[in-house]
């Protein structure tokens, strides 16, 4: 008697999601077109994807940068969140389509990371596909393009910026230092950027408990801003600040050592000229026995699906003579 093997539709559903969770999602993407039974399984079973990225002309979907989606793409995209459990990492959001997710999505964006390339919608449109991100999943939201005043008023108003650790604005505009107090990340470049938004950014970081090394902002800024400004915010807390005075080759920067609430650890801030345009103002939570070689590892860090170059950080060799500011 010839012995029966057993065949993927006789296995018990519940053996299916076992299996399911250790398909790479281009497999799951094929097997759901193998049957009705498991394209429903499929779209009903939960995924967890590295990177979700929707790009513009033609409109193309890609994930996890191995596979490509050319028919059906938002459609496709909402699917990936139809189920309540499924999760993405990083989404990366580059189409001027965008207003069809916004309007044909029905269930929360359960995902890390957002970045978005290009609006291409009506603000009303971009906020209702902001809303749309779950406040508890999100940890880092990012923006090419600059916002516009009234797009900021609304934007902080909802769950996901409130919750985002991590900001990045790439676009030159002014945004309210108020509305990013609190976060582990932000990097902005400003137009005009007041020596009050700066000592209140060093504020809410000095201040926290449980601070992690790397901890910190990166601004770009046109107008100038003197020593003297920078050091007129610290006389409310004098005598806490230690200063090191750099001397390079082709430029003056200069560095700043706060206390912080956490064990080992302080907080380093410096301001020179930057190598692109205007200036720059950056501070990192490091090591109480930092070196430049880590304070430059912070300031150079930055998420692996922006292609956006950074202002890189000049180096030099440099004498520096430890003082205290006399405040």
């Amino acid at each position: 008697m010839t012995k029966l093997e057993p065949t993927w539709q006789g296995i018990p559903v519940e053996v299916k999601e076992i299996v399911l969770k250790y398909l790479e999602y281009k497999w799951r993407f094929r097997l759901r077109v193998c049957s009705k039974s498991d394209k429903y399984l499929i779209d009903n079973s939960r995924v967890f994807l590295k990177q979700v990225e929707l790009y513009k002309n033609p409109l193309v979907l890609l994930i996890n940068s191995d596979l490509e989606i050319h028919k059906n793409v938002i459609a496709h995209l909402l699917g990936i969140f139809k189920s309540k459990n499924s999760k993405v990492k990083s989404l990366i959001l580059d189409s001027k389509q965008l207003a069809k997710l916004s309007l044909e999505s029905e269930n929360p964006l359960k995902i890390q990371e957002a970045y978005f390339k290009t609006f291409g919608m009506s603000q009303q449109n971009f906020i209702r596909l902001f809303q749309k991100i779950d406040g508890k999943s999100i940890k880092s939201i990012s923006f090419r393009r600059n916002l516009s005043e009234d797009l900021i008023d609304q934007l902080v108003k909802t769950d996901a910026w409130k919750n985002a650790l991590r900001i990045f604005c790439y676009g030159r505009q002014d945004i309210p230092m108020d509305h990013v107090l609190g976060r582990n990340h932000f990097r902005a470049q400003f137009i005009n950027l007041e020596p009050i938004g700066i000592w209140k950014l060093i504020k809410s970081i000095i201040t926290r408990d449980n601070l992690e090394s790397g901890f910190g902002f990166r601004i770009n800024y046109l107008n100038e801003i003197s020593q003297n400004d920078i050091e007129a915010g610290f006389k409310e807390n004098p005598g806490i600040v230690r200063n090191e005075q750099w001397q390079f080759s082709t430029e003056h920067s200069c560095s700043y050592i706060f206390p912080v609430n956490t064990k080992n650890r302080i907080f380093v801030l410096r301001m020179r000229r930057s190598g692109f345009n205007g200036y720059d103002i950056e501070g990192y939570v490091c090591t109480e026995n930092y070196t430049d070689d880590e304070f430059r590892k912070y300031g150079s860090w930055i998420p692996k699906n922006h292609e956006i170059v950074n202002h890189r950080i000049r180096r030099g060799n440099f004498h520096i003579v430890n003082t205290f500011l006399n405040l």
